[in-house]
């Protein structure tokens, strides 16, 4: 790539070819730069982190078993203590929440099934 300049004309030319050369480099470098102070950005990694825990197999379902459970339990846990119970009541209502959260989510698709069962047989003597 080296060439022999011999005239200050051909030397000029060479100079501006290599400024252009070196304008274009330094854009594309301040572009990638950007990128990737943009890639690391906490919104950024955050959404990224979503977006790859959503695009994971089986994650609906986990998901939903788990939301399932919890609210299960956060229910029976208000059905059983009320604002001004005691302390041995607020204890039965949390162990009563943490047992039916986990029991729910761990039959989630045994209770799916159950009570596709019932629908079906409630709409079979409705019809």
């Amino acid at each position: 790539m080296s060439q022999v300049i011999s005239s200050v004309e051909g030397l000029r030319s060479r100079i501006a070819s290599l400024e252009h050369l070196r304008l274009q480099q330094e854009a594309e470098l301040r572009h990638c730069a950007k990128a990737a102070i943009d890639s690391i950005r906490p919104s950024q990694l955050l959404k990224n982190a979503v977006s790859h825990t959503l695009h994971t197999p089986g994650i609906g379902t986990t998901v939903l078993k788990g939301a399932a459970g919890l609210a299960a339990g956060v229910l029976a846990r208000r059905m059983l203590v009320k604002t001004s119970a005691g302390v041995a009541r607020k204890a039965a209502g949390t162990l009563l929440q943490v047992g039916l959260a986990k029991a729910v989510a761990g039959n989630a698709s045994k209770i799916v099934n159950a009570g596709t069962r019932l629908f079906q047989k409630w709409f079979k003597k409705q019809s």
